[in-house]
């Protein structure tokens, strides 16, 4: 059920109704279904990282949520990142979804944080997951890691420190950031108020050199595709 929530969002059969199809109000109901069925059922339990992450993202999508769902959904996910073994109750979920789970921790991450009527949510426990990325970054892209620090400064269960450490690490990575990255990189820090004074001005200075590079990149992109000018007459 997460997967087809998951597929009604990316072909925008959530929204609107028509003569023929009430897409909007199946969609609204079936986030219902599904949510009823995490809450009181053992369904969440068994559900891998893919399915999870896209469960997340739909009810996020709908603005729906309790606590303790959000709770209980980033504890399966805590589970399923830490586990060395395949357990056998996963066996038809390993064989559906090969990938590895990480790859889809930053969309389950963004679906937490829009669940629910805020994205405030200091009663969520992430002490596991800043640890895991400390511990993991290599696992997970750089725009992947850009985005999760940024969800969870939203959510507002972040530490400080953590964020400080990664300020090194995208320092080094500098010129793989796309501008995207450094407005996401500008709002997380801005809004952890985390400023000059406490990781320095080195950092936002080399975030606005980066974002000058990939524009200017960018616009030279564009140009190169454009045909060259011929005079008529």
């Amino acid at each position: 059920m997460a997967l087809i929530l998951d597929a009604m969002l990316v072909l925008r059969l959530y929204r609107g109704n028509n003569p023929w199809f009430r897409w909007g109000q199946n969609f609204q109901e079936l986030t219902d279904i599904f949510m009823r069925r995490l809450e009181t059922s053992n369904d969440l339990e068994s559900m891998a990282a893919r399915p999870l992450a896209a469960g997340a993202y739909a009810l996020g999508r709908a603005k729906k949520g309790s606590e303790l769902l959000c709770q209980k959904m980033m504890a399966r996910m805590m589970v399923i990142l830490e586990k060395d073994d395949a357990d056998p109750n996963e066996t038809f979920h390993k064989q559906a979804f090969p990938d590895a789970p990480q790859d889809h921790l930053e969309r389950f991450v963004f679906g937490i944080a829009m669940m629910g009527p805020s994205k405030r949510k200091e009663f969520l426990d992430t002490e596991w997951l800043r640890e895991w990325m400390c511990n993991n970054y290599f696992k997970l892209s750089l725009q992947n890691i850009v985005r999760i620090n940024r969800y969870l400064v939203q959510i507002r269960s972040f530490d400080k420190a953590y964020l400080e450490v990664f300020v090194e690490f995208f320092c080094e990575n500098m010129d793989q950031l796309t501008k995207s990255d450094v407005q996401d990189l500008t709002h997380t820090y801005n809004h952890a108020r985390l400023g000059e004074e406490a990781i320095g001005r080195h950092f936002f200075w080399a975030l606005g050199r980066q974002f000058q590079r990939a524009h200017v990149k960018r616009v030279v992109a564009k140009q190169g595709r454009r045909r060259p000018l011929e005079r008529l007459g």
